[in-house]
């Protein structure tokens, strides 16, 4: 609902990015987000949840800006974990 109401924002350009469970800094991480990449990444060893691959939240900044740096021709972007590891 809240991304529906973002797309109809007048905004040149939006970029809407859906990241897979972020890895935060140690000194900020919580029990239960340390517990459940722990789990994620023992999946990912299984070959399960593969576009759930936990992503470190200075990567997702570095893609982030990578995307508003580059000149896109489309209005709204949305972005799912598979296509942000891809930019």
């Amino acid at each position: 609902a809240l991304e529906e109401a973002v797309k109809k924002l007048d905004f040149k350009n939006i970029h809407i990015f859906q990241p897979p469970m972020l890895i935060r800094q140690s000194d900020k991480i919580r029990k239960v987000e340390k517990n459940g990449i722990a789990i994620i990444n023992k999946l990912n060893a299984l070959g399960l949840f593969k576009s759930q691959k936990p992503m470190p939240v200075s990567l997702l900044a570095n893609k982030m800006i990578r995307v508003l740096k580059s000149d896109s021709t489309d209005n709204v972007n949305t972005y799912l974990p598979k296509n942000i590891f891809n930019l």
